[in-house]
């Protein structure tokens, strides 16, 4: 008896364990999450690309921030990092995991195909 007790206890561990949400998501290119930006909206993206027109930007609110767009085989996504950086640099290739927008206001600016940056790699 003790056993079966077992069992279902593991078999309910395997079945919440199945939908836990994750994040690590496959990287995708520039050109295939541009391609079809419907598929992806509010979705955790990764992709990567070089980092172009970065500015660090203070908010009405005087909040810091971070913009910048990444650019890969001529396809290009802008990007914000809600936070400053100093990591980054103009010319650099990196990956970056995020929340991907059709549409997003970031304080008193808008934003079309955007990535919320919540983590980047030097690659």
């Amino acid at each position: 008896m003790r056993l079966f007790g077992l069992e279902l206890l593991a078999a309910g561990l395997l079945v919440s364990i199945s939908f836990i949400p994750t994040t690590a998501q496959d990287r995708t290119t520039l050109r295939t999450l541009l391609e079809n930006p419907a598929k992806y909206n509010a979705r955790t993206v990764r992709v990567a690309g070089t980092v172009i027109d970065l500015e660090s930007k203070v908010s009405a609110r005087s909040t810091r921030y971070t913009t910048f767009a990444l650019l890969d085989e001529g396809f290009r996504v802008e990007a914000f990092l809600p936070a400053p950086s100093l990591a980054l640099r103009r010319g650099e290739r990196v990956e970056v995991l995020g929340q991907f927008y059709l549409f997003r206001n970031v304080d008193e600016q808008s934003f079309h195909n955007v990535i919320e940056v919540y983590t980047f790699s030097n690659r």
